[in-house]
């Protein structure tokens, strides 16, 4: 079996690629971390509930291995991938258990270690930087064709169910006189900002867009 080349990529591309498994070794680090560091073992922990409810299993061990393969075309599709690893810890577990909290304190180890990693490619040809979105940001190469296409209708279609109402529009937390919202939810989210943002070219894949629109339903049960 012939072994794969790999891929020659440009010193500022390999400066990014090094920051962000400096992001993830500094997440590993963690004494938090050894649960998210590997796929969930559903069968062996007897989840059978687990394939159901969480549709984009990601692990920190899985995003390593991807980001080393050169398998992320910008820095944005590989926050994109560890958010979904917190996002579905919060999905699958209750409020207040170990699991769920640790994730929670990861996102925010994670989002401050971001802070220093520009927007920008990661693989040649993986597009330039550009503004931020729920699902770990977005950059350049937007989503467009068949892709763009299959996004907006299935958001449309969500959209246009009667249970979506409370769902299409920012919390508005002040009026509704729930103070505590902007404290527990740390990064507010809505179908209408979702559709917005992909219409403004802010996505540059359908598994941010999915990341966004689960973070919508993660922060109605938390």
């Amino acid at each position: 079996m012939q072994k794969s080349k790999k891929q020659k990529v440009s010193p500022a591309i390999e400066g990014l690629i090094k920051q962000c498994l400096g992001a993830l070794k500094g997440l590993k680090k963690s004494h938090l971390a050894p649960p998210f560091t590997v796929p969930v073992d559903w069968k062996g922990l007897n989840l059978p509930m687990y394939p159901k409810m969480i549709k984009h299993p990601m692990d920190l061990g899985t995003v390593e291995k991807k980001l080393v393969a050169g398998k992320y075309g910008t820095t944005a599709d590989f926050a994109a991938d560890v958010n979904q690893v917190w996002l579905n810890a919060e999905l699958f577990n209750t409020e207040g258990s170990e699991i769920y909290d640790a994730a929670q304190e990861l996102r925010e180890l994670f989002e401050s270690q971001m802070n220093s990693v520009a927007d920008g490619p990661l693989s040649e040809g993986g597009g330039g930087g550009g503004g931020g979105s729920g699902g770990g940001g977005s950059s350049g190469g937007p989503l467009s064709g068949d892709e763009l296409a299959q996004s907006k209708a299935v958001l449309k279609e969500i959209r246009k169910k009667e249970s979506a109402d409370p769902f299409l529009t920012a919390v508005d937390w002040k009026a509704l006189g729930i103070p505590d919202y902007p404290t527990v939810i740390k990064r507010p989210m809505d179908l209408g900002t979702v559709l917005s943002q992909l219409e403004a070219g802010q996505y540059s894949s359908a598994r941010q867009v999915a990341a966004d629109v689960d973070l919508v339903w993660t922060n109605a049960m938390q």
